[in-house]
């Protein structure tokens, strides 16, 4: 005969031994999936096509500074 019993809980949301027991027996729900790895593709597949569409709409002067700025960082990196 299974007794429903009401379990004090303090944050359901914390990560604890105690909350990990108690979604294992279904008495509080799962925790969502962090949103972290989603932010971070979200932010590197922005970052490639900014990267990508940099030529786009520039004329030669702005290709030719463009061109030096990146010739710049690149020698800075290497140094």
């Amino acid at each position: 005969m299974d007794i429903p019993v009401n379990v004090p809980i303090d944050d359901p949301n914390a990560d604890t031994e105690w909350n990990d027991i108690l979604r294992k027996h279904g008495i509080i729900p799962e925790k969502p999936p962090s949103p972290t790895p989603l932010i971070e593709a979200a932010l590197l597949s922005a970052q490639a096509r900014a990267h990508s569409n940099r030529l786009e709409d520039k004329d030669l002067d702005e290709l030719a500074e463009l061109e030096d700025e990146e010739d710049e960082e690149f020698l800075n990196q290497y140094r």
